[in-house]
């Protein structure tokens, strides 16, 4: 690591911790509840870097004093939350995709931001996933994935402003509003929608 770090101690936030209340990360964006088993390591930040997260008086997070690098010691794949029985089962999920947990978007979002990365489309309402591809004839594809086990409702907003949105698997044109558009997908299903930017043309 670019600056020095000490590690004092490597332990675990188990399953008593959980249910007895004792599994509270603080950081500087908030207090977040560990909800499943998870090793981590507490260490003591030096001079080129400051405290981000604690569990009780332990240093569990360090942050470079410039903001541009942030290391939690507790794994995140592990420790959040966790993917539907659905997704558990999935036999076609990319290598890499994390079928653990999922970090609070209230923990990730803040550093991202910091750090200069957008999401290429904004997303509010239900728990989905979404894939955003350029499209061969203009414009982007966005997939909605919804592995919860009940339809998903959501509103999606891309970076770029939009002329047009088609749901290409139904076949229907959708409505856009200031650049954003609303579309249900039903459980375990998935919508992909064309948007057309402005700059493609309508």
């Amino acid at each position: 690591m670019y600056y020095d770090v000490d590690a004092l101690d490597y332990s675990q936030i188990d399953d008593r911790d959980i249910r007895n209340g004792t599994n509270v990360i603080k950081t500087d964006q908030g207090d977040f509840a560990v909800t499943q088993a998870v090793n981590y390591a507490s260490v003591v930040p030096g001079k080129s870097a400051k405290t981000f997260a604690c569990y009780g008086d332990e240093v569990v997070g360090v942050q470079s004093c410039a903001g541009r690098f942030t290391w939690i010691t507790i794994p995140l794949s592990n420790a959040f939350g966790g993917l539907p029985p659905a997704a558990m089962s999935a036999t076609d999920l990319p290598y890499s995709h994390n079928v653990h947990g999922i970090p609070p978007d209230a923990l990730l979002m803040p550093l991202l931001e910091r750090a200069g990365v957008q999401p290429p489309v904004a997303v509010s309402g239900s728990r989905t996933m979404t894939l955003v591809h350029e499209a061969a004839d203009g414009g982007v594809l966005i997939f909605v994935i919804n592995l919860e086990d009940e339809t998903a409702a959501v509103t999606i907003k891309p970076r770029q402003a939009i002329a047009d949105a088609v749901d290409v698997i139904a076949g229907k044109t959708l409505a856009v509003h200031d650049h954003r558009f609303a579309i249900d997908v039903p459980a375990h299903s998935v919508r992909v929608v064309h948007a057309r930017t402005l700059a493609d043309g309508t």
